[in-house]
Formats: structure tokens, C-alpha cells, sequence
């Protein structure tokens, strides 16, 4: 399972992008989801420095490939108020994590489809109105 309830971060207080990005990478590593802090935090900022990873519609979708994640997942949160994120506000982060082993396959599977969930309007929707059992319902990939 990539999202367990351990990974919801619902009406999270953060109020910037490093801010809730610190946040969701202290918890893939309190969940024993990554191995080092610092190197999958490298990880998610040189994928940013790439290319911005807000992607319109409310949403942000930083995602790191390192040999620091244990195992693929999928941490959802939802800020209390929409954050600036480069040129975007957004409110629903998905931050991935994949091990550089079976990166390029599973790292795929996992955009395209949480991508293809997210181009619905109503599964937005309910992800900003859900609690965490219906989060954690919505975000079975």
C-alpha cells in the first residue's frame, strides 16, 4: 500500500512550500518510509530545480528518486489555506518517494495514476472536503 493513514496530513498549518516540504519528508522518515533526511530532501529539491512541480489546479506534486526511500510511497496533505509554490497556490500536496532501484517503472505508474485521478474535478473535490478515512479511500492508486 503506498499511502497508509500514517501519511494524511490533513489542514496542515504550513504556510510555504519549504515549509511543508520539510514537514512531509520529516514524516516518510518517522514512518520509516526513507533512511536520511537530508538526502531525500536533496532528493525532492533537485527534482524542483528541474521544473517546478505545481502542476495548476490547487495541487503540487514533489517527488524524489533516492537510494535513501525504503519502499515507494505516496504522502497526501491538505493545507488549511491554499500556499504560494513557485507561480501557484496550492492547497493538495502529493509528495512520492522511490527507490532509485525501480525508479523508472514504478515512479510512472504512480504519476500517471494519481495524474489521471486528479484531472476529475470531483475526486479534487472530495479531497479537500474529506476526513481521513475517505482520503484514505480516494488515494488507493
Amino acid at each position: 500500500m503506498l499511502t497508509t493513514k500514517e501519511l494524511i496530513s490533513l489542514d496542515n498549518h504550513s504556510s510555504s512550500k519549504d515549509e511543508i516540504i520539510t514537514q512531509l519528508v520529516e514524516l516518510a522518515y518517522k514512518q520509516k518510509k526513507i533512511s536520511d533526511l537530508a538526502g531525500f530532501t536533496e532528493a525532492i529539491y533537485r527534482r524542483e530545480a528541474e521544473f517546478s512541480t505545481a502542476l495548476g489546479m490547487s495541487i503540487a506534486m514533489p517527488h524524489g528518486q533516492s537510494d535513501t526511500v525504503r519502499e515507494p510511497f505516496v504522502i497526501f496533505a491538505r493545507t488549511e489555506e491554499p500556499i504560494q509554490w513557485d507561480q501557484n497556490q496550492v492547497q493538495l500536496i502529493f509528495m512520492i518517494g522511490v527507490p532509485l532501484a525501480n525508479r523508472s517503472d514504478t515512479h510512472m505508474k504512480i504519476i500517471a495514476s494519481l495524474s489521471k485521478k486528479l484531472l476529475d474535478e470531483s475526486f479534487r473535490q472530495s479531497l479537500l472536503e474529506s476526513g481521513i478515512d475517505d482520503a484514505l479511500r480516494l488515494m488507493q492508486l
